[in-house]
């Protein structure tokens, strides 16, 4: 994303993704986002899994915006894009809504750049303060497009041996970006989801996470939560389902955390 005069940021792309589905990611995505909006930012969610999970959990039917924001070259101003494609979730925070169109969007677009995706983000510089991308849980083109986004990688993980697996296809895909493209973003960190710290699999896979990834990129886990899985029954998030629940407090501070780094 382009930089201000003083070199900041304008806008802070995250992408949260992982290979391996049931991690997490969504709610991690809709969490981070709504946080940040009752922080005061303007937030952005992009879907980008043509099974439209952030708009089902926040009950937002599916729609064409995040399909048309990878295949139109957008000649309309930003206001009129987001006015037309964005459903308004909350204050501060809308959603770029996703569709089973997504499913071939590989084969539609219309530039074979790396940089395609976070080109059409650009023209949302001065709209959003953080713009959250929720990737499928896929291998493929529209992952590396996301990541290629982003100045910030979220990995969710399951704390189970194989998830190592997973978290390290990512990685590979960021370094050879690094490498071959002079991708300038980096990992935020690993963020161990579904935590039970009496179950000793966790707990093992825990520390193994910190010492082949390293502590400081290993976030503050999110602990299995009954109320955190109910809110897609309701279209709500935990923190206005249970705000005082543990799941909404560690939610938090995990935008705390994002907040800090800025």
């Amino acid at each position: 994303m382009e930089k201000s005069e003083e070199g900041e940021a304008m806008t802070r792309i995250i992408t949260i993704t992982n290979q391996k589905g049931g991690v997490g990611k969504t709610t991690t995505a809709v969490h981070l986002a709504h946080g940040l909006a009752l922080k005061g930012k303007k937030v952005l969610l992009v879907d980008l899994d043509a099974q439209a999970q952030a708009g089902i959990a926040l009950h937002i039917p599916p729609a064409d915006g995040a399909f048309y924001l990878l295949t139109m070259e957008v000649k309309r101003s930003a206001t009129a894009f987001i006015r037309e494609q964005t459903a308004e979730v909350r204050p501060n925070w809308q959603l770029l809504p996703a569709s089973p169109r997504l499913s071939g969007v590989e084969h539609a677009l219309p530039s074979p750049s790396v940089s395609w995706l976070a080109e059409s983000l650009g023209r949302f510089e001065n709209a959003y303060d953080y713009i959250i991308l929720d990737t499928a849980p896929t291998i493929g083109r529209l992952q590396v497009l996301a990541i290629w986004a982003a100045d910030w990688v979220i990995i969710p993980a399951a704390p189970e041996p194989l998830s190592a697996n997973s978290i390290q296809k990512v990685l590979r895909t960021m370094r050879s970006l690094k490498d071959e493209q002079a991708w300038q973003g980096g990992l935020f960190g690993v963020l161990p989801t579904m935590y039970r710290e009496r179950v000793r699999e966790h707990a093992t896979t825990l520390a193994e996470y910190q010492r082949r990834f390293g502590k400081a990129l290993v976030l503050s886990p999110i602990h299995l939560a009954a109320r955190l899985a109910e809110c897609p029954a309701f279209g709500q998030t935990v923190f206005e389902h249970a705000p005082t629940d543990r799941a909404a407090e560690e939610y938090r501070r995990l935008v705390d955390t994002v907040l800090k780094a800025r």
